[in-house]
Order: structure tokens, then C-alpha cells, then sequence
């Protein structure tokens, strides 16, 4: 290999790129203009996944008596998120189940009385999703708690079925009576509906824990007997200083394949032209170069 031929090469492209405008604007003029478009989108989606309030439509919902509450003040009970100020991003619209039931809080709560019609309301877009208790699900969950608390002074007064063989065991040492489980209806058709999805079901698991909790204390076990520890985390990146690696890893790929896209391929293309108008093609003047 000539390094002079391999100069001259080197000159010759970088003299036909400056000559070519339409070079000089994918190659320089466009990046430019594209990263901060595509910044501002990503930036945009951020905060629509993490700020966009999402409406819910809570069809037959009814207090449980002696239950952490779902909800306080027409909104979800702020302990049941992440952050307290986090349930604003949750919009609660009450059904309607009765003709003279008076409206909530919202002045046009629809009646809904079924869950057929719940899922007509999210299709037609009118809400983001949708909370549907079955029927008698509070009196049910309330029946399953006094089973516990029955359950736990049987066994404090030593009636279990071991001890006393000859008579009948009570029927919740047996079996608890069992409850028919709420249904989020969303669409995946609608980002929106998928967010106001992954943040009722949040909700739903940290009330489902708490009801949980509560039973326990209710049947006498201790809540450290069914959670014994935490699992502890510990990032080794923070502390080497290579958190943004992984971001780095992410974003380096798309930005070569934006260049290769717009300015790459572009010279390679002239370099490999064929010939024209009488004159050698550029691989052709190349290849005498070396």
C-alpha cells in the first residue's frame, strides 16, 4: 500500500464531498436537525407515561367494614401508591347501579349496572379503564374475614379437629368462603388504557396486601411469619461511577444507524458509481491508486 496514493484518494473524496450540497446537508445540516426532534419525543413520551392523568370508570364498588379502604375522597387512598401525590394520576368515575341512586362527584355518572356495559364504555373511549366489582364482593370479603377471626379463636379454646375427634369441626377450620375477584377491563389498542392498566393494578395488589395483613392479625399469626425478611439491592454501577453505561450501550446503536442512514452511505454510493459519459467509474480510478 502507497500512503501518497492513499492521500490522494483521501483528498480527492473529501474535495467531492465539499463540492456536493446535498452531502454537506445529509451529513451535517440533518443530525443536527434530527437528535433534538428525537430527544423531544422521547422526552415527550416520558412524561406522558409518567405525568398523563388516566381515567377509570369504578362500576359497584361498596366499603368493606373493617378493611383498609380503596378509596377516600372520591380518589384512591394515597397509601396505597409509591408516592402520596401519585393519585392524582388516577381519575375515578363512579356507575351508577340504581335509577335514583344520587350522581357522584363528577355530575355525569353513567349507569352501569353490568360488565358488558363497563367494556362498551372503555371501547367507545369514553374512559381509559374500567373497575368492576361483582356482585356482594364487600359482604363477601367481610365474611371471609370474620372466618378468620372465628377460625383463630377455635384454636385459641383448643377446638381443633384433632382435639375434638367426636365433634364436627367448625366449618371455617375447614374451608374459608371464597371471593369472586374484581376485573380491570382495558384495551392494549390505547397507550392511555395500558397506563391507567398498569397503575390500577399497582393499586390492586397493595390493597390485596393490606386486606392480607389484616386477616393475619385478625387469625393471631404475626405478619414477620409470612414475611420473614427484605431482600436488600446493591448497584455495583453507582459506585464505580458507570451507571450510564447501559444508557450509552442503548443509544450509541441507533446514533450509527442514523449516520449510516443519512451520511454514510451516501459516499460509498459515489465511490461505486459505474461510468458515465465517456469518463472511468470511480472504483475503477481507485483500484489504479493502489
Amino acid at each position: 500500500m502507497n500512503w501518497s496514493n492513499l492521500k490522494l484518494i483521501v483528498a480527492r473524496e473529501v474535495r467531492d464531498q465539499m463540492r456536493d450540497r446535498r452531502t454537506l446537508f445529509m451529513i451535517v445540516v440533518l443530525p443536527i436537525l434530527l437528535y433534538p426532534l428525537l430527544g423531544m419525543s422521547f422526552f415527550q413520551i416520558s412524561q406522558f407515561m409518567s405525568e398523563q392523568p388516566t381515567s377509570v370508570l369504578i362500576v359497584a364498588y361498596e366499603e368493606t367494614p373493617h378493611a383498609p379502604a380503596l378509596v377516600e375522597n372520591q380518589h384512591f387512598s394515597p397509601d396505597l401508591f409509591g408516592k402520596p401525590d401519585q393519585y392524582r394520576l388516577l381519575e375515578l368515575h363512579f356507575a351508577r347501579t340504581e335509577p335514583d341512586e344520587p350522581e357522584s362527584g363528577d355530575g355525569d355518572a353513567p349507569r352501569i349496572t353490568t360488565e358488558a356495559e363497563a367494556r362498551e364504555a372503555v371501547l367507545a373511549g369514553r374512559y381509559d379503564a374500567a373497575l368492576f366489582f361483582p356482585a356482594d364482593f364487600s359482604k363477601r370479603l367481610a365474611r371471609v374475614r370474620r372466618s378468620h377471626a372465628d377460625w383463630a379463636r377455635n384454636v385459641r379454646h383448643g377446638r381443633t379437629q384433632e382435639e375434638d375427634a367426636d365433634e364436627e369441626p367448625p366449618p371455617q377450620a375447614t374451608a374459608l368462603p371464597t371471593v369472586p375477584q374484581p376485573e380491570v377491563i382495558y384495551t392494549t389498542a390505547n397507550e392511555k388504557s395500558q397506563i391507567a392498566f398498569a397503575r390500577l393494578c399497582k393499586v390492586l395488589r397493595r390493597w390485596r396486601e393490606k386486606i392480607s395483613l389484616e386477616n393475619l392479625i385478625v387469625s393471631g399469626v404475626p405478619p414477620a411469619a409470612v414475611k420473614p425478611f427484605e431482600v436488600g439491592t446493591s448497584d455495583i454501577a453507582k459506585e464505580t461511577g458507570t451507571s450510564g453505561a447501559a444508557a450509552w450501550a442503548k443509544i450509541l446503536p441507533v446514533m450509527l444507524l442514523i449516520w449510516a442512514l443519512t451520511g454514510a452511505f451516501y459516499p460509498a454510493r459515489r465511490i461505486a458509481r459505474p461510468a458515465r459519459n465517456g469518463l472511468p467509474a470511480n472504483n475503477v480510478a481507485a483500484r489504479r491508486y493502489w
